[in-house]
């Protein structure tokens, strides 16, 4: 299969987190992610906010967004 990562990088606020998957546009850029075609990045400030709130769902759906995460995998696919 052909590499398909486009090297783009998107950053998302405490707002986009698609916990409840009724986001459609957050769920085609989270599926773009796991097929390794973009990054998803939250910045250190959003990414506080989100786990602040009540919602466990919401806490637990932002602990793979944090930002040092993406980066360094950008990182690593931008060095090849």
């Amino acid at each position: 299969m052909v590499p398909r990562m486009t090297g783009l990088l998107f950053a998302i606020d405490a707002n986009r987190i698609n916990s409840r998957q009724k986001l459609p546009n957050m769920n085609r850029l989270e599926k773009w992610e796991k097929e390794g075609i973009i990054f998803i990045e939250m910045p250190e400030t959003a990414h506080r906010e989100a786990r602040q709130g009540g919602d466990l769902t919401r806490r637990l759906k932002a602990s793979p967004l944090e930002s040092d995460t993406a980066c360094s995998g950008a990182a690593q696919w931008l060095s090849r």
